[in-house]
């Protein structure tokens, strides 16, 4: 009985938790919404203007529909990840 309760308490906790020392990691693992190229004040976002890459800095990947249609407010240069205060994001060209 002694046997199996110490190999029950070597399993651990079924709990998981996020150590401060992953914190870093678990931040540059995430990806992002990121423009393929320079994209101009005032144009329309296209699905093509749109990667996703590391790091996880800016609009999450699973937003890359809603971003699709917006107008850049800012120049976003080439290789950048998204940020909301690069896009107009309650104007849409379905709207215009």
């Amino acid at each position: 009985a002694e046997l199996a309760r110490n190999a029950w308490q070597s399993l651990g906790s079924s709990e998981i938790i996020v150590q401060d020392i992953e914190q870093d990691v678990r931040a540059v693992s995430r990806q992002s919404i990121v423009s393929t190229r320079r994209i101009e004040k005032g144009e329309i976002i296209t699905r093509n203007d749109l990667t996703i890459k590391r790091p996880g800095t800016g609009v999450e990947p699973h937003q890359i529909n809603e971003i699709v249609g917006l107008i850049a407010i800012t120049t976003i240069p080439p290789d950048t990840p998204i940020q909301y205060q690069n896009i107009n994001s309650s104007v849409s060209t379905a709207q215009v």
